[in-house]
């Protein structure tokens, strides 16, 4: 089910992603903020995510993972509201004229290991880490 142009404060502007659990949208709140809208598929997945992300936010490295701003409910559905990244690094892999320097990768990795620090910290173990879930 695709979500409205106009939904709970915020305008949808494209679909993202689908998934397994859901489809990500992107939107803007009423400030023009760009935020990613998660309609979740099934609200008990939905709901224990809102609460993983709402753990991650209180970790000391919470800077290295999406941001969880809010939820809400339309048509049934829960609507996780959290961060948006503009690229991934799938993207970045796939746009690069050049070597990847070995000072990016050790950028990447460390940033990588932050966000995984984030995880134990919270208790959580990311079961998806891959380039597109990499911003």
């Amino acid at each position: 089910m695709l979500l409205s142009n106009r939904v709970n404060g915020y305008s949808t502007v494209k679909e993202l992603n689908r998934g397994l659990q859901g489809v990500i949208y992107e939107a803007a709140d009423s400030k023009g903020t760009k935020v990613a809208l998660k309609q979740t598929n099934n609200n008990a997945d939905g709901k224990r995510e809102a609460l993983d992300m709402k753990r991650l936010n209180k970790t000391h490295y919470s800077k290295y993972v999406v941001q969880y701003l809010g939820q809400f409910k339309h048509n049934g559905f829960l609507i996780i509201v959290q961060e948006l990244y503009d690229h991934d690094l799938e993207q970045e892999l796939k746009n690069i004229n050049m070597p990847f320097l070995p000072f990016r990768i050790l950028n990447v990795a460390l940033d990588i290991a932050k966000a995984i620090i984030a995880y134990e910290q919270a208790g959580l173990i990311h079961c998806d880490i891959k380039p597109q879930n990499i911003g």
